[in-house]
C-alpha cells in the first residue's frame, strides 16, 4: 500500500469518526463489532488468557473480557493508545486486563500461555506479515 492510499484511507476513517458517513454505516460497524465480541467471548476460557494483538485503545479487548470474565492481555506498539486504554481501565475498575508495549513480530511472551488470540485491523500495520502470523 502506498502512502497516498494509506493517507486516503485514514482520511476516510477520520470522516467516519466525524460522523460524515450516514448513521446506517455507523450502525453496521457497531453491529459487526457486537457480533465479533459475542463470538470471541464464547471462545475465551475464564481460566486462561486472551491476547489482543494491536489492541489500540482497547474497545474490543475490554468488551470481550467483560463478557467472558477471562484474563486479557493487550499488546500495542503505541504508547499513546496504551495510555488511553489504561486510563479507561482505571475509570472502570477493571483489573482483568494487562497492557504490554510491543509489536506482533516479536511477541514478548512465553509459549502456550494464551488459549485465544485476535488481531483485528492490525495486520496491515506490521512490517513482516509472515513473521507475525
Amino acid at each position: 500500500m502506498t502512502w497516498e492510499n494509506w493517507n486516503n484511507s485514514l482520511q476516510n476513517f477520520e470522516k467516519w469518526l466525524d460522523k460524515e458517513h450516514g448513521p446506517l454505516v455507523r450502525a453496521w460497524w457497531i453491529y459487526l463489532h457486537n457480533i465479533f465480541v459475542k463470538e470471541v467471548a464464547v471462545l475465551a476460557d475464564p481460566s486462561k488468557k486472551y491476547l489482543d494483538v494491536g489492541c489500540g485503545a482497547g474497545g474490543s479487548l475490554y468488551a470481550v473480557v467483560s463478557k467472558s470474565n477471562c484474563q486479557g492481555v493487550g499488546l500495542d506498539p503505541l504508547i499513546s493508545s496504551l495510555k488511553k486504554f489504561k486510563e479507561s481501565l482505571k475509570e472502570n475498575n477493571n483489573s482483568n486486563i494487562d497492557l504490554v508495549l510491543g509489536v506482533a513480530e516479536y511477541l514478548p511472551f512465553q509459549d502456550n500461555i494464551f488459549n485465544l488470540c485476535t488481531m483485528t485491523g492490525s495486520l496491515d500495520h506490521v512490517n513482516d506479515t509472515k513473521q507475525t502470523i
